[in-house]
């Protein structure tokens, strides 16, 4: 049974890792918490239900912030509701074209078009893309960061 949780959890942890450079793949985060989670019930594990707690609370912390960054930062620099679904669509068309950088097109370019059809002026949508794009850097950073201390942690846990 240990093998087979190991086995998935490694699996979980490559999902999780990649899903942060291909958002396709939802909840890297999520992955690498279960593969945590995983290894708890072998015998690799040198880790208590208290640090499982703490990177649960983590994890859905990371989750929520995921969803609300980009958001909060376009609308800091003004975004209108139609640019910040031009994002969203943009993201999403992106994700199919070209990923991961047609995410980073994609974001721009939607976001942009989102504020020029709410009758931006082409500088004040580009501002709004640009900042829609900081957002989503700082989201996926985020992810990553978080995602590769619970990976340090599953790995330094499995060699032991």
């Amino acid at each position: 049974m240990n093998i087979f949780l190991i086995i998935l959890g490694v699996i979980l942890t490559i999902l999780g890792l990649l899903s942060n450079f291909f958002p396709i793949l939802p909840g890297g985060v999520l992955f690498s918490y279960s593969a945590l989670l995983l290894l708890y019930f072998t015998d690799k594990a040198e880790y208590g239900i208290i640090f499982l707690v703490i990177f649960g609370v983590i994890t859905l912390i990371t989750m929520i912030l995921d969803s609300f960054i980009p958001a909060v930062t376009a609308k800091s620099r003004g975004a209108t509701k139609n640019g910040l679904i031009g994002a969203g669509i943009g993201t999403f068309i992106g994700m199919f074209i070209f990923p991961p950088f047609g995410i980073i097109i994609g974001i721009l370019v939607g976001s942009v078009v989102g504020e020029i059809i709410s009758r931006q002026e082409f500088n004040k949508a580009l501002e709004v893309g640009i900042w829609s794009f900081i957002g989503f850097l700082v989201s996926t950073l985020l992810k990553i960061v978080i995602t590769g201390i619970m990976l340090f942690y599953f790995f330094i846990n499995l060699i032991r």
